[in-house]
């Protein structure tokens, strides 16, 4: 009982809607301060669908006073009485076809004290809709949340595209927001319209990026865009708050030569709910290697991880690979060579681990993939550790933690470990809600870092921490930080456009990371020698003490190797409308003193 009546309060004090108070006079009552208060003013139901709802007497005087219940069109909605206790009255609603009912509530001792709402019963709610529908043509595939999928909370988004509803899955950030997102795919050049509404109010919108090839317009709630070309994503975000509730839609091409059941060498994941502990035993965990394939159809969710090792394989699809529990990355290729992932979904899930991780791998291509971790924090994106001849192109990252690290985590002298090397990183969108977006470091034990190439990336929104908000001095959206003295040469990032960013660069050696948690050893030899930083441009200032800082830390201590940082080139690097052209920039901070030049030679164009 307690607890009905805690529920009650919390429903008037979010709602308190009166309705149709009575003429009638009591003694010691205005006529306006009698009458009833209900949980809902209206509501709506989708055919078959339930609803309880509350209503609260006052003045309540006696336990004799109960509260009747009826409806003026039952084949529509009908109401059944649950009873009235100490003046609070429940009934449960249900929606039994379409159109609209009135539900009258009245007190059976006096008749004056009545109310009524109004009941739309409609073929699909909001939430239904959100929950999308499989559809298939030739031109357009759309695809249904299985039920199964741990959503969170009510949806705030629907997606049709040319009518037809596709699915939305939700997550939380870090400040306890929805991260939403959907997907679809559709013949390339073939242009689409895509509604999106939005179950809350909202006075602005952007799609971001700006470089999005998807044209808009708003009528009320609803959103309308036009897109011709396939594989691309783009983000909705409202009132101009990147830390509230947002929106990736995933637009892909159509998978022609998808399969359509497993065969020799091939597992397949059709639409629906897989669990691969329960399909294959253990701990969750898909072991693959040796040329072989895994294709996660659209529609499906397939809740566990994958492990690529050996020569040869493929993982693919436009599908969901989602984790939800700890210990473990969601995808992994170790000691793998010639390993291709493409054109599905990964999510750490309700897990605050790493998403996709590779570990001594060479020669990795993963293409139009997309990864939503948001989750705070440690949801790192991509963390490539020892590894050679990486290429990411068409990629969206959406993380709580780096989105993409290159790491050294051998635990050796850097020198007797394999370099970091060879590695591209092209046309692809980034967000992080923590630590930074691009991301050298923070563990190096590797040879060297050598021909790491960043070029036409998007970041959407590049946040330091939620909790230790501009005191830390290793992130940025550009970042080489070195706990492990090792060499990086030849690191370029080229064509980056940052639409909101707190610090900008960050260039640094140091010796102990995250509060002294993760210790260093600047005991061997390194430096930072040949970095380019061309056509980046950041056109927004977040406010805050490092707003679009570029930080330049050499390394000096005492016993151990000093680390310059030499040959730094800003090439065509804008902040908010002006070019970067010489150490003088207010923007720019270094630690060289009088007596001591840790940071030399930075070239200007």
């Amino acid at each position: 009982m307690k607890q009905l009546i805690k529920n009650i309060a919390v429903f008037t004090c979010i709602f308190s809607i009166m309705v149709l108070f009575s003429s009638c006079s009591n003694e010691g009552f205005a006529s306006n301060e009698q009458g009833f208060t209900v949980s809902n003013a209206e509501i709506t139901l989708g055919l078959g669908e339930t609803q309880q709802i509350y209503a609260s007497i006052y003045p309540y005087k006696s336990e004799e006073e109960d509260v009747k219940w009826s409806s003026n069109k039952p084949d529509i909605a009908s109401i059944e009485d649950e009873g009235t206790h100490h003046g609070i009255s429940s009934g449960k609603i249900t929606a039994l076809s379409v159109g609209e009912a009135t539900v009258t509530i009245e007190s059976t001792v006096n008749s004056a004290k009545k109310g009524l709402f109004k009941v739309h019963v409609v073929e699909h709610t909001f939430n239904d809709l959100a929950q999308g529908e499989n559809y298939s043509s030739d031109d357009l595939i759309t695809y249904r949340v299985p039920d199964e999928y741990p959503q969170e909370g009510k949806p705030l988004f629907n997606i049709s595209v040319n009518g037809k509803y596709t699915g939305v899955y939700t997550d939380i950030n870090a400040w306890k927001n929805l991260v939403s997102f959907g997907y679809f795919d559709f013949t390339p050049g073939k242009e689409v319209e895509i509604a999106i509404t939005v179950n809350k109010p909202f006075y602005s919108y952007k799609i971001l990026p700006e470089s999005s090839p998807v044209s808009s317009t708003q009528k009320g709630n609803i959103i309308y865009c036009k897109l011709k070309e396939a594989d691309k994503t783009f983000s909705l975000v409202f009132n101009d708050d990147y830390k509230g509730n947002t929106l990736h839609v995933f637009a892909n091409s159509i998978d022609l030569d998808a399969p359509t059941q497993s065969e020799n060498g091939l597992v397949y994941f059709g639409p629906g709910y897989h669990d691969i502990a329960k399909i294959y035993g253990g701990n969750g965990k898909l072991s693959i290697s040796g040329n072989r394939k895994v294709y996660i159809a659209g529609g499906a969710v397939v809740e566990g991880s994958i492990a690529v090792s050996g020569n040869g394989n493929v993982v693919s699809g436009r599908g969901i690979l989602m984790k939800s529990t700890p210990n473990d990355l969601v995808i992994t290729a170790s000691y793998a060579k010639n390993v291709t992932c493409n054109g599905f979904i990964a999510c750490s899930h309700r897990d605050g681990g790493w998403t996709f991780g590779m570990h001594e791998a060479s020669n990795i291509t993963v293409k139009n993939f997309k990864i939503v971790s948001s989750r705070y924090a440690s949801t790192d994106g991509f963390d490539i550790v020892n590894s050679n001849n990486i290429q990411l192109s068409n990629v969206f990252i959406r993380a709580c933690d780096d989105a993409i690290a290159i790491k050294g985590l051998i635990n050796r002298l850097p020198a007797e470990c394999p370099a970091n090397e060879n590695m591209l990183f092209e046309n692809i969108q980034l967000w992080n809600d923590c630590n930074n977006a691009m991301c050298l470091g923070a563990e190096t034990r590797a040879k060297w870092y050598d021909n790491i190439r960043f070029k036409d990336i998007d970041v959407i929104f590049s946040y330091d921490d939620r909790d230790h908000h501009t005191l830390l001095d290793e992130r940025s959206v550009m970042t080489i930080v070195s706990l492990d003295g090792t060499y990086f040469r030849n690191i370029t990032w080229e064509n980056i456009r940052v639409n909101r960013c707190e610090r900008l660069i960050c260039l640094t050696f140091k010796d102990s990371f995250w509060f002294g948690s993760i210790q260093g050893n600047q005991s061997t030899e390194g430096g930072i020698d040949g970095v380019t930083f061309k056509n980046v441009g950041v056109s927004s200032n977040s406010g805050s003490s490092i707003a679009n800082e570029i930080l330049l830390n050499g390394w000096y201590g005492e016993g151990t190797p000093a680390k310059i940082i030499k040959n730094i080139t800003f090439d065509n690097v804008t902040i908010e409308g002006k070019h970067v052209r010489s150490e003088q920039d207010t923007h720019l901070k270094t630690n060289n003193t009088a007596e001591r030049k840790l940071v030399t030679n930075l070239n200007f164009k």
